[in-house]
């Protein structure tokens, strides 16, 4: 609701004024725009003195004469309308003196525009006129001016201070009244005012609402550099308040001197670094132009260390979207009975929250089938994690688990960082080859199958964790076991459930459907077409052993999609293909049952399968050691 104040020089003003604003309240005030209503407070009072005492409130003031221009000095926040004398008005007035006085001397006090008004209907309606230009103010210079009258039988014409002066002195006199005309003028130039000073008001509330709900500290200077917008955030930073630097000149609030110098240079920058009194602030400044012509600029302030911390809360929201399990069963090809029977126990095992020990030889698909039983059970909306645990050196692989707090090493990172099972809280935590995970650590995993609860390196807060273990492996733990290389307790705590997944050679039906997946796919990523096999060569392809298993089968359809020439590939390139993979077959060693001690291995007996020319993989499986600790015994001996 937008209010009017209307101060009112007489009570008939009053009435006539109130006539006016019932009419045209009901008035659309622009075209489009919904009917705008108004509230109207009307004053009757003349007396300036009074005028002065008054506490006025309203979006604007419409007054006459004098009162205008007292109300204008007294409230500069508030706009005045005056209602201006018409010369209808005038008329009307100069008519009234005829009829109550007769042809007498006509003196008119004003202000220059009414005088401009009288001097020219003076000669047009054939009466005489004296005309006084009076002060704008009522007092001693009002009764000096009146002194100057030449007339010695006259009437006065004015408002009324004038006529109440008039009265106070024996002056005859008539009170000139504002018409319809003046009312609906000042009425409507009233409302034009309050309405979009109303919607100025609310822009520019909106804008003060936007800036201080920010982060950042924002300063906007004029073309002077004089501060018109100072937010919370920016009182909180430089310890000063929006009330006393408004309108001040930026350089006579801040004293620093590089600061000031930054601040008002005279380019754009950004993330500048510079230090105010204890903070360091990263500072942007960007200039504000209205028709090419440069009114101001706007200077950004941030805390250093802010920016620091949201870099690592972004990051560790990108390492959230990165735990997630992407396979689900449909994922998974095989329509042979073994494969069948397999994935009906993994989904039972997946409506279950038991640990699972998933068993199967190397690339038959054990993350494959961990992140599927994830992806269908309650856990799905929650991180999944994966660890290799032979893929990580031993020393690392503990701060890889369990996290650490700031200081725990040296090259520790500042504030610490959380392990994957504190990442996998409420999750999925899959540990792929479990059965290289040091002896040290398989009794504090243990500890957190068992308590539900972890302690990062170097720290002494214990953290509460929910997680459900899903563990794979392609060794006989039960073996291992036995020859105290895995602890039995944590054995059991693993091999709730076990999956064990069947070789390839055991489902050699399923390698037809695979094949034509895997083309498809690699096609399709290749832009090129489609490979088709003959059903010799499917069958070729059912025959080999397939150590490798899967990923070994899905190798050979990328080579032979890069190598098929428009879809069909040459039966020599394949027939060699065949004949390399039976050789590998009998050139690699079997695996070894159980492992031997590390005490057993010779540096002669690395050295001279090294010379033969066997990769570290296949010297592991010859000596029945793992991978990890041929490489450390290689670095030892330096055999690399």
């Amino acid at each position: 609701m937008n209010k009017i104040t209307i101060i009112a020089p007489y009570s008939k003003f009053a009435q006539e004024f109130h006539k006016v604003a019932q009419g045209r309240q009901a008035v659309s005030y622009l075209e489009g725009e919904p009917l705008e209503q108004f509230e109207f407070d009307i004053q009757v009072q003349y007396d300036q003195n009074i005028l002065k005492e008054l506490k006025l409130s309203g979006d604007v003031i419409i007054a006459r004469g004098y009162s205008a221009v007292l109300l204008r000095n007294q409230n500069p926040d508030i706009p005045v309308v005056e209602v201006s004398i018409l010369p209808n008005d005038i008329i009307r007035c100069i008519h009234e003196c005829k009829q109550r006085f007769g042809a007498r001397t006509i003196v008119f006090p004003g202000t220059e525009g009414i005088i401009a008004h009288a001097n020219y209907l003076s000669a047009l309606l054939d009466v005489e006129i004296e005309l006084i230009e009076m002060p704008h103010t009522m007092g001693k210079e009002t009764e000096r001016a009146f002194s100057k009258i030449k007339a010695k039988n006259f009437v006065l014409i004015g408002g009324r201070p004038i006529c109440k002066l008039a009265e106070q002195v024996g002056y005859d006199y008539v009170l000139i009244e504002s018409g319809y005309e003046a009312m609906y003028r000042a009425l409507v130039e009233a409302q034009r005012i309050a309405y979009f000073g109303r919607k100025e008001k609310e822009k520019s509330q909106s804008i003060h609402t936007i800036l201080n709900t920010y982060v950042d500290g924002i300063i906007a200077l004029d073309r002077n550099n004089r501060i018109i917008q100072f937010n919370l955030m920016a009182e909180k930073m430089l310890q000063q308040r929006e009330a006393l630097v408004l309108g001040q000149p930026f350089e006579e609030v801040f004293h620093q001197e590089d600061f000031c110098s930054l601040c008002l240079c005279n380019r754009n920058f950004s993330d500048e670094l510079i230090r105010y009194h204890q903070n360091l602030l990263v500072v942007g400044k960007i200039g504000v132009f209205l028709e090419n012509h440069q009114v101001g600029s706007v200077i950004t302030l941030q805390y250093a260390s802010r920016l620091q911390e949201v870099e690592g809360k972004i990051r560790n929201k990108i390492n959230e979207r990165e735990h997630t399990a992407q396979y689900r069963f449909y994922d998974i090809l095989g329509d042979s009975p073994i494969m069948q029977q397999t994935l009906q126990a993994a989904h039972r095992f997946s409506a279950t929250d038991s640990s699972i020990l998933i068993v199967g030889k190397s690339g038959t698909g054990k993350e494959l089938f961990a992140q599927s039983i994830h992806n269908a059970s309650k856990r799905r909306k929650c991180p999944f994690l994966a660890l290799n645990c032979a893929a990580i050196p031993e020393n690392l692989l503990e701060s890889e688990l369990f996290g650490y707090v700031e200081g725990a090493f040296t090259g520790a990172v500042k504030g610490g960082k959380p392990g994957l099972i504190e990442l996998a809280h409420r999750g999925t935590l899959f540990l792929d080859e479990i059965s290289e995970l040091p002896l040290n650590l398989q009794g504090r995993l243990l500890r957190v199958l068992q308590e539900k609860e972890i302690r990062r390196l170097g720290g002494d807060k214990t953290i509460r964790v929910d997680i459900r273990v899903i563990s794979a492996t392609n060794r006989d733990l039960l073996a291992w076991v036995a020859q105290g290389r895995f602890r039995e307790d944590l054995y059991y705590r693993l091999d709730v459930l076990k999956l064990e997944l069947p070789a390839l050679r055991e489902r050699r039906e399923d390698i037809p459907i695979l094949v034509q997946r895997f083309m498809e796919s690699f096609a399709l990523k290749m832009g090129v077409l489609k490979a088709s096999l003959s059903a010799e060569q499917l069958a070729a392809l059912q025959r080999l052993p397939w150590n490798g298993n899967v990923r070994e089968l899905r190798n050979v359809c990328e080579r032979l999609t890069v190598l098929s020439q428009d879809g069909d590939i040459p039966q020599e390139l394949f027939l060699q293909l065949i004949q390399e993979k039976q050789a590998s077959t009998q050139a690699t060693p079997p695996e070894q049952p159980a492992k031997r001690r590390n005490k057993e291995i010779s540096r002669e007996e690395v050295s001279r399968l090294l010379e033969q020319g066997m990769s570290r993989i296949n010297i592991a499986i010859a000596l029945g050691i793992d991978r990890s600790t041929l490489w450390r015994k290689m670095k030892l001996w330096q055999l690399e």
